[in-house]
């Protein structure tokens, strides 16, 4: 047993390095073309020209044309097929539609197209009307204009990918990436919408044996790191399974004379996996800050839809012993459609989290909130009626000690009803 923990520990660790150097890369791929050209093709080691207008050129009344570079590489999607020459063509300019930062200047701006040729100079494929907008610091010699190429969805054939500006409307400070996927019956590339919505990141991580892709980033200085898994069925990209790395640090600094061997620190990570309509597995793994497993937990959530810890996994201290406890949304619509969790409650002298089944069974009806006293409160609503009641936890449960029915009466008042569970005594107001 001790001998997995170690061998479980040192996986941790060396997952979350690949995971930070995975988050913190820029490109995609840094290979020599000599070396396998049926891989990788990258732009760092195409021939480029660069033509620069000192009269500039005008195009019409709002665009003026400052420069234009042309990048040429060359490529073989498939180990069958013939090379293909890719000229990528940047037109610098100067459009006067665009928001101004100071006056007589405006931010540059970049027309791209690429023209694709096979071996014997023949077109392949010419797209066009792709527009980056971008801040006057940046220039055409950025790495974030590369274009890049990777087998997405595992039919043979690469599939291209352009890094576009950094400075993207749609995911600023990550940039704008376009995706095209070849198809083979129709000989061209074809955009892909869906993967240009979401996929951000220069950094891909493929897994031939599984036939599944993944890609990561960090957040929170870099103590939380998200991984999304992907596979392709039926012509559409399906997310197959995410993990989140979060360190943890579950007490407020407890230190004396110097010593902060009180201060409980954990890796958390989460697996969801195996999303059908049945539900999903969700495999929580609790190591200590040095990845010593100390406890592992699994649970299976029905949501109707994917189940991701971003939105359905919280730390709070709800029973105000000075360490976070977990709660996990467990399924989507309770009784009267509030969110049933999973609360699990952090034993420091057993150092790992215990399922708490009061909570458990009553989050099943109430929404549960914290009181700045540290007492739960839970409301339950139904029309004109509600009740409120609230939790303090003692002897390592949660007994309630005091209710609350509000009613709007028929005259339109408020009539609360407070009842006081611990001295038996009831008080009735009316507002």
């Amino acid at each position: 047993m001790q001998l997995m923990k170690k061998k479980t520990a040192k996986i941790l660790i060396l997952l979350v390095i690949l995971l930070l150097a995975a988050c913190n890369a820029r490109t995609e791929h840094h290979s020599n073309a000599d070396e396998n050209d049926y891989l990788i093709a990258d732009d760092a080691l195409a021939n480029y020209e660069l033509y620069t207008y000192e009269d500039k050129a005008v195009v019409d009344d709002a665009i003026t044309l400052l420069s234009q570079t042309i990048f040429t590489s060359t490529v073989r999607i498939h180990e069958d097929m013939p090379e293909f020459t890719f000229h990528r063509i940047i037109n610098e300019i100067e459009d006067t539609t665009l928001s101004a930062s100071g006056e007589g200047w405006h931010y540059p701006a970049f027309d791209v197209s690429i023209i694709i040729y096979d071996e014997n100079e023949n077109l392949i494929q010419e797209i066009t009307g792709l527009h980056q907008t971008t801040t006057p610091y940046n220039s055409i010699d950025d790495d974030w204009m590369q274009i890049s190429f990777i087998d997405l969805n595992f039919d043979g054939y690469l599939d291209m990918r352009l890094f576009g500006t950094f400075h993207s409307e749609r995911w600023p400070g990550w940039g704008q990436h376009y995706h095209w996927i070849w198809d083979s019956k129709a000989v061209q590339f074809v955009f892909n919408e869906q993967l240009t919505e979401f996929l951000a990141t220069t950094q891909i991580m493929v897994d031939e044996e599984s036939r599944t892709w993944s890609y990561g980033w960090s957040e929170n200085a870099g103590l939380t790191q998200i991984v999304r898994h992907f596979g392709f069925a039926n012509g559409e990209f399906i997310e197959i399974r995410r993990e989140n790395f979060c360190l943890v640090q579950l007490n407020e600094s407890n230190q004396y004379d110097g010593l902060d061997d009180l201060n409980e620190e954990i890796w958390i990570h989460i697996d969801v996996q195996d999303f059908t309509d049945a539900g999903q597995n969700i495999y929580i793994n609790i190591s200590d800050r040095n990845g010593y497993l100390m406890q592992e937990i699994h649970l299976v959530v029905d949501m109707g839809y994917m189940w991701t810890a971003e939105h359905n996994f919280h730390l709070a201290d709800y029973n105000g012993d000075g360490y976070l406890d977990m709660a996990i949304r467990r399924f989507h619509g309770g009784s009267m459609g509030n969110d049933p969790h999973y609360y699990w409650l952090w034993d420091a002298a057993l150092r790992q989290f215990v399922l708490n089944e009061t909570l458990t069974d009553l989050s099943d009806f109430t929404s549960i909130i914290i009181l700045p006293d540290g007492n739960l409160q839970m409301f339950h609503r139904d029309g004109q009626w509600s009740l409120w009641l609230t939790h303090e936890y003692i002897d390592d449960d949660f007994v309630l000690i005091l209710s609350e029915e509000h009613e709007t009466l028929l005259n339109g008042k408020l009539q609360i009803t407070v009842h006081d569970r611990i001295s038996g005594e009831i008080y009735i107001t009316t507002e």
